[in-house]
């Protein structure tokens, strides 16, 4: 007797390993939020250490808006929560989100 092929889409269509996986390898909420992080940071080719931290060079300052404004469309975080990963206050997440928006509708 052969099994049915392992289905990883969701029935929303989505694709999430933590519906497949045991809980304890399961990605935890904060992994999924460094991992957005690390996606901005490899596409602008800037360290993740460096948008993490606190450079304030434009092109870094650039990088850690875009992953707020990401992280804050992709899962809805809110504000102090964004501040929190970032190690900075909520006021400045939501100016960074507003000029990350503001740049890219220039575009």
């Amino acid at each position: 007797m052969t099994e049915a092929p392992l289905n990883l889409v969701s029935p929303d269509g989505q694709v999430r390993m933590r519906d497949y996986l045991p809980a304890e390898l399961a990605p935890t909420p904060r992994q999924y939020r460094l991992s957005v992080i690390g996606a901005v940071a490899n596409r602008r080719g800037i360290p993740v250490r460096a948008i993490m931290g606190r450079d304030r060079t434009p092109l870094v300052s650039a990088a850690r808006q875009e992953a707020m404004a990401e992280i804050r469309a992709r899962f809805g975080d809110s504000l102090p929560r964004i501040g929190k990963l970032f190690g900075r206050d909520h006021t400045t997440v939501l100016a960074g989100i507003r000029k990350h928006h503001r740049s890219k509708a220039a575009l």
